[in-house]
């Protein structure tokens, strides 16, 4: 059972409610949990039978609000058997190493990971936590039992670029390891909501939740519209029960839903549906646990890329606020799967760019061939972002070869020639605006064919 302190309730009154709880759960044989930090939540745990008793005590305590059963949630993981891969091709289908040329993240920058815990000591995260809290029983010991909250954590935010293990989406994000799970691996609304409201209280950029309950908890909605109230980006996985009803704390307002995509599909064990906003790479995931690494799937570490995601664009512009980091990842974020199972998968190089304020892509680009020849014509961006443009460039290949640069021209010029071509042969060619921030989208590919 948990309950709020009213507001307003002085010290000393604080006082008397802790001892009129401690004597209640006392005389039927159960334990507090953790009353004492600033959430403002009281809870403790008894035997079923023992419930209604500790409910009426509550009841009877001035000072408390109304009580409740805290929900259970659950971690979103699926089994997967040990296995090293690498990274590279998932990372690829959202554009995270395109990503890192433009942000590799700021160590100011923090993920609270809000789950089972962290191996803090993993050559992965040794270094990288720099704040933990166990809201189940109180204190920093944050040792997780179980390797989820590592492996989250190691997708999210690994140290990158280290010559060891692995490569976290946010590269020199820090973390904030909050364990929620009690011993027997059981997350309970009211730790969830204290781990909640202590992330926000330590400046948390943005807060990863990989876990889930059918069940409305009034406690974690409430600490959920805390941290959205206090600009912090919410990232929540779906379940992995391949449905579309509601999960929380997903489906909570202000709050980024994500669900789990295979290559270019979406997962078949994810949640699909209006209860996802969007999708991220979430079967076979290389990710640290304690002792090693190991291959998993799930929901989870698809909340876990999207955390990450997050966290390179605040670094990219600290000043944006939560809900222009949520839109921006929403806005850059593209159609996949087929009619009967699609969803918007995150593109993280498009997201980065746009919080840059980087150009957009040139427009109506047209190529009109001679016969050894290109003519490129085009429209400026009808966005030009945060810098002032510098120049174009007009990239070229011949079918079957690489993309080079073929012409530089100015920043008032919309047209260009490409000579030198081989005749008779097929062409692409696409052109990019380069600001003072820096080069923007590249536009597609318009195909000709010279002679």
């Amino acid at each position: 059972m948990a309950a709020e302190v009213r507001e307003g309730v002085d010290e000393s009154t604080q006082q008397a409610i802790a001892a009129q709880l401690d004597a209640a759960v006392a005389d039927l044989h159960g334990q507090v949990r953790d009353s004492q930090d600033s959430s403002g939540i009281v809870s403790a745990e008894v035997p079923a039978e023992a419930a209604d008793d500790l409910e009426a005590a509550l009841d009877d305590i001035d000072g408390l609000g109304a009580v409740s059963q805290p929900a259970l949630f659950t971690l979103s993981r699926r089994p997967s058997d040990p296995q090293f891969r690498l990274q590279r091709s998932y990372l690829s289908d959202v554009a995270v190493p395109r990503a890192w040329n433009r942000a590799r993240g700021r160590s100011a920058t923090t993920i609270a990971v809000i789950d089972s815990g962290a191996a803090t000591s993993h050559p992965d995260l040794r270094g990288k936590v720099v704040g933990t809290r166990n809201a189940v029983f109180g204190g920093g010991d944050v040792r997780d039992r179980i390797g989820h909250g590592t492996a989250v954590a190691s997708v999210a935010a690994a140290d990158t670029s280290n010559r060891a293990g692995i490569a976290g989406v946010g590269w020199r994000t820090s973390v904030l390891a909050v364990k929620v799970a009690d011993r027997r691996g059981r997350i309970w609304g009211d730790a969830l909501a204290r781990g909640i409201r202590w992330a926000t209280g330590q400046g948390a950029d943005v807060i990863n939740l990989s876990l889930g309950s059918t069940q409305d908890d009034p406690l974690v909605r409430q600490a959920v519209a805390y941290a959205v109230a206090n600009d912090v980006v919410v990232v929540a996985a779906v379940s992995n029960r391949g449905m579309s009803t509601p999960v929380y704390p997903a489906s909570y307002p202000g709050v980024l839903a994500v669900g789990a995509s295979r290559g270019d599909s979406v997962a078949p064990f994810s949640d699909r549906g209006s209860v996802v906003d969007v999708m991220a790479p979430g079967v076979g995931i290389r990710a640290a646990v304690p002792g090693g690494y190991s291959r998993v799937d799930g929901t989870s570490f698809a909340s876990a890329v999207v955390a990450g995601q997050a966290s390179l664009i605040r670094s990219s512009r600290p000043r944006m606020s939560a809900s222009r980091v949520t839109s921006t990842i929403l806005g850059t974020s593209q159609r996949i799967g087929d009619a009967a199972a699609s969803g918007q998968r995150v593109q993280v190089f498009n997201s980065v760019v746009r919080a840059l304020g980087i150009p957009r892509v040139p427009r109506r680009v047209t190529a009109t061939a001679g016969a050894t020849s290109v003519a490129v014509a085009w429209r400026a961006p009808r966005v030009m972002g945060r810098g002032d443009l510098v120049r174009y460039r007009i990239h070229v290949r011949e079918i079957g070869e690489p993309w080079r640069i073929a012409a530089r021209v100015g920043p008032r010029r919309t047209q260009a020639s490409i000579d030198g071509l081989t005749a008779g042969a097929g062409h692409a060619v696409k052109v990019v605006a380069v600001s003072t921030v820096g080069a923007g989208l590249h536009s597609a590919p318009v195909q000709v064919r010279t002679g």
